[in-house]
């Protein structure tokens, strides 16, 4: 894991809590899993949750060796307990390796998150990503004021990265604000991210890839095709973009379902089942004008190739929009705007389109099982009481070897000095003890 900076690891001793072991059951092809490494508390330390679903969790991790700082998935495989032995979910198994087969295609990519390393340990699923902590909505955050030339960059970025994507026959249908990360020197390089719904076109490779599974929970991004259960195709991902384009440029999503007035909560007004409905039936039509939320409209005016584009991205019918690489070559890509030249701050739309929800994260609504994570404190207090004994005999081995080196240097030294001088030869090597030997002198009572 490149560009890591190595620590010195220094961990104090804990008691480690006895581990039950289980016995595990699971009846899948096993050359689907093949490739999966074993122990990974030996190998990771975890960190902070960024992520509970019923299921799962995703959190920051340490390599125990280097000090990396990665991404891990963690997926509790566990179905049922029958006669002593814990059944695991081989469906749930087959779901949570999906992106390990797809993204070995994008592998070397500066466009896609990298995959690590896989681990099947126990009866949970690890999936070790690198990790990008710069997301799309702290870097917007982070600017003193928005306008438009940022987001021609931001959202050239991102369409280069789709158009890489496809080209490898990927796609990734589930595009929104947390699965796109910022890298490169000035933070607007793009990464996508959270591979969990992509598929690849060619399904001669991958038979069962197209298949979804899990309810959308908030659908603001999701192509009308994908919502009428229809097979997506290249094009949901334009759609996705188009979508983004028009709630970061004019602060309202394209399709705004009719709201509840009386209600002081902006983002409560737009409910997943109004949008949903809006999004399927085309209905209301997208205005391409600033939100109404927007307190001074002329503050947030954009240009007439910015609408042209939202224009073309945003067709209903999925075969009318453009690919990535043709829309890479529309007029707003083709004009190079300077802050001087850019009509106004976009700002407000920013503000209107976080009050709407358009970063708001994907929740789970069941529950966590509550007994994950005692499960992965007693794996991971274990593994670190072996880490550290291992460390401690490395430590002393190492000590050992250091010590007879440097008696054999002595040796190699003292018989290179006999032959400059003449005095004895190694084989008498072991007679010179005394430190006057050392510079050629012979010891008392010997003579040249």
């Amino acid at each position: 894991m490149g560009g890591c900076i190595a620590h010195a690891e220094s961990e104090e001793q804990q008691p480690v809590e006895e581990v039950v072991m289980t016995s595990y059951s699971l009846s899948v092809d096993t050359d689907d899993f093949a490739g999966h490494h074993r122990e990974f508390h030996k190998h990771f330390e975890l960190k902070g949750i960024l992520y509970t679903g019923r299921f799962e969790q995703i959190r920051l991790a340490e390599q125990a060796k280097t000090g990396a700082t990665v991404l891990v998935r963690i997926v509790d495989l566990r179905s049922e307990v029958s006669l002593g032995v814990e059944i695991l979910d081989s469906e749930r198994l087959r779901w949570a390796n999906r992106p390990s087969r797809v993204l070995p295609m994008l592998a070397g990519s500066l466009h896609c998150t990298q995959l690590l390393g896989t681990f099947l340990d126990g009866c949970f699923f690890y999936r070790v990503m690198e990790s990008c902590p710069r997301t799309l909505q702290h870097t917007l955050s982070g600017l003193g004021d928005v306008q438009e030339h940022h987001y021609i960059s931001l959202f050239r970025s991102m369409f280069n990265a789709v158009a890489f994507m496809h080209s490898k026959g990927v796609v990734h249908r589930n595009i929104r604000p947390e699965h796109i990360v910022m890298a490169g020197p000035d933070g607007f390089e793009v990464k996508l991210s959270t591979f969990d719904w992509a598929g690849v076109r060619d399904r001669a490779v991958f038979p069962d890839n197209w298949k979804l599974r899990g309810k959308v929970n908030w659908p603001a991004y999701m192509s009308p095709e994908m919502l009428w259960n229809m097979v997506p195709d290249f094009s949901t991902d334009i759609w996705s973009l188009g979508t983004l384009a028009y709630v970061l440029l004019l602060g309202d999503f394209p399709y705004q379902p009719k709201t509840n007035p009386r209600s002081k909560n902006p983002e409560a007004r737009v409910t997943s089942q109004s949008l949903r409905e809006a999004i399927r039936h085309a209905h209301p039509q997208p205005t391409f004008e600033p939100s109404r939320r927007i307190a001074c409209k002329s503050m947030a005016r954009v240009s007439s190739s910015a609408r042209m584009f939202l224009k073309q991205v945003l067709v209903w019918e999925a075969c009318q929009r453009p690919t990535a690489a043709e829309t890479l070559g529309l007029e707003w890509f083709q004009v190079e705007l300077t802050p001087c030249e850019d009509l106004s701050s976009l700002k407000p739309a920013l503000e209107a389109a976080k009050r709407i929800g358009a970063f708001r994260p994907q929740r789970s609504a069941e529950p966590c099982k509550k007994d994950i994570e005692p499960i992965l404190q007693r794996c991971q207090a274990r593994d670190r009481a072996v880490r550290q004994t291992k460390r401690a005999d490395r430590i002393s081995l190492e000590d050992t070897i250091g010590s007879e080196f440097k008696a054999l240097k002595m040796i190699r030294r003292l018989s290179s000095l006999s032959s400059a001088t003449g005095s004895p030869t190694g084989q008498d090597a072991d007679q010179l003890g005394s430190p006057s030997s050392y510079d050629g002198v012979p010891p008392s009572g010997q003579e040249h």
